[in-house]
């Protein structure tokens, strides 16, 4: 199969996001790490990313496509792994990645720019497969079916899910946006028909359209293929799979920047204990902060300095909960703030940080996480930014334990970064969570941390603190669970995923 597809396969990947463009949330991560897991394998991929403003495509472009009176550029980035191409030029310039004025124009005008670039690269003699990243990046799927079926290509395509949005869109806005007609012939699980019949089809839900047009519908985790396929309807159940994530963060990681930082042994319990102290103590607001666009640090940066207690070092160290994420409903931070007078009373010397990645529009969001700092001066602390990997690896190893309060997660890598570090996770019951944490109330010492209902306060504050308890005891399964956390976070690689994805090539292509 490898060496097959190895000398047979193009895989072009279509992604939003990505580590050399900008990157919002997991998706820059996942998309770019798991396309160099397929090369790695002798894979021959290829990478197309809108520059967002990130990169000026037209000083040394391979190809121009003309849209509209309005010039638009493919350029080729050097130094990259995999090979990577960015799409520049008119909408694509807005640096607001997920700008919702001009969400679809983007998406559509990348896709055509994409589609029409492609169609003098591609041949029939060759197996090609269109490999699509969440919603935004499924047009360009939509627009190379309607080529590979007038070319008569070898094409096939995967859509993964990363997150669900549900998102509808008008068919005169995809034909108009793509260049095509409503008779535009594609291809998909209806067989050979015309575009209107599969928009018709799908109530122009674009992840409906998506699952109908797509060979198969790929998402991250086992938990969150269940919600993919009630989003998309029985008529794409047959063909949803999963890919796992990975973590980025290794063992070996944390113990090089552990003795880094402390000039001690990581896996001395002691070594975490120190850290902690330093951390809450003294290092708190010694960490640099990024953000995604200047706009961002400057309104995160005025929010901030209206409240005095946000970064400041604690007066005692805790027992430490922390949480790592972006701002977002998504994410339960607003519910876990308002459940932080049910934590103090369980312990009262508990110490709670946050670490929130803001958006373009997490105002209101923000504003209210970190007035809880006024309420709780002595337990809460927000960090407002991006920490660097260093920083983060710190943050996680010195933990009692990392708190996932998710409304949803289709994966959770915050779990997997924090089991690398040996730190468990108290983790809502939802989507890929439910597959990665291993309850210790099941498990015993092969556990991984807790699971609790979502949006249950008292579900939330009984599980973390029985976790938080039991890692901050002498009890001997105290150092058990911490070792299996870097055991289980150890089974998530993406060289896994990469074989696991080449599979279900395998079952579209052969």
């Amino acid at each position: 199969m490898s060496s097959r597809c190895a000398l047979t396969v193009r895989v072009l990947f279509f992604t939003f996001e990505s580590l050399y463009t900008k990157r919002v949330g997991g998706l820059a991560e996942a998309s770019i790490r798991l396309a160099r897991g397929l090369a790695s394998k002798g894979v021959r991929v290829e990478v197309y990313t809108p520059t967002h403003g990130s990169v000026n495509a037209c000083k040394d472009p391979v190809n121009r496509v003309l849209i509209n009176n309005v010039e638009y550029c493919v350029a080729k980035l050097e130094n990259t792994s995999p090979l990577h191409y960015v799409i520049g030029g008119g909408v694509l310039e807005d640096p607001e990645v997920y700008n919702p004025q001009r969400l679809v124009e983007k998406s559509l005008v990348y896709a055509r720019v994409v589609a029409e670039h492609l169609e003098k690269e591609l041949r029939r003699e060759e197996f090609i497969v269109a490999h699509a990243h969440d919603w935004h990046s499924f047009p360009v799927l939509l627009a190379l079916s309607a080529l590979a079926t007038r070319m008569r290509l070898r094409l096939r395509s995967v859509y993964q899910v990363h997150l669900l949005s549900r998102s509808r869109i008008s068919l005169d806005e995809l034909v108009r946006g793509l260049g095509l007609t409503p008779r535009t012939l594609v291809r998909g699980a209806l067989g050979v028909r015309s575009l209107e019949e599969y928009y018709r089809e799908s109530g122009g839900y674009i992840e409906k359209l998506a699952g109908l047009v797509a060979d198969v519908v790929v998402t991250v985790s086992p938990g969150y293929a269940k919600s993919v396929m009630r989003a998309m309807g029985p008529s794409s159940w047959s063909r949803v799979d999963y890919v796992y994530n990975a973590s980025p963060v290794t063992w070996s990681e944390v113990e090089k920047v552990v003795a880094s930082r402390s000039g001690r042994n990581p896996r001395d319990p002691a070594t975490r204990v120190e850290l902690r102290s330093r951390l809450l103590l003294s290092d708190l607001c010694s960490f640099k902060l990024t953000y995604p666009s200047k706009h961002i640090e400057e309104s995160s940066k005025r929010l901030l300095d209206s409240y005095d207690a946000v970064c400041k070092p604690f007066k005692k160290t805790g027992p430490l909960l922390v949480s790592v994420g972006r701002a977002s409903k998504q994410k339960g931070l607003d519910f876990l703030v308002r459940s932080l007078d049910k934590f103090v009373a369980e312990i009262p010397d508990l110490r709670v940080l946050l670490v929130v990645a803001p958006t373009e529009y997490s105002g209101d969001l923000l504003r209210e996480i970190v007035e809880h700092t006024l309420l709780f001066p002595d337990n809460l602390r927000v960090l407002v930014g991006y920490t660097s990997r260093e920083d983060t690896i710190v943050i996680y190893y010195a933990a009692s334990a990392t708190v996932m309060p998710s409304r949803s997660e289709p994966f959770g890598l915050v779990a997997l970064e924090s089991m690398a570090a040996g730190t468990p996770v108290a983790a809502s019951r939802v989507g890929g969570l439910q597959d990665i944490v291993l309850d210790v109330r099941r498990a015993g010492s092969k556990g991984t941390g807790v699971l609790f209902n979502p949006l249950d306060v008292r579900d939330l504050v009984e599980s973390t603190t029985y976790l938080i308890r039991v890692v901050e005891s002498q009890d001997p399964r105290a150092g058990e669970i911490r070792r299996s956390c870097v055991e289980r976070a150890s089974e998530f690689t993406w060289e896994k995923s990469a074989e696991r994805l080449l599979g279900i090539y395998k079952s579209i292509l052969y």
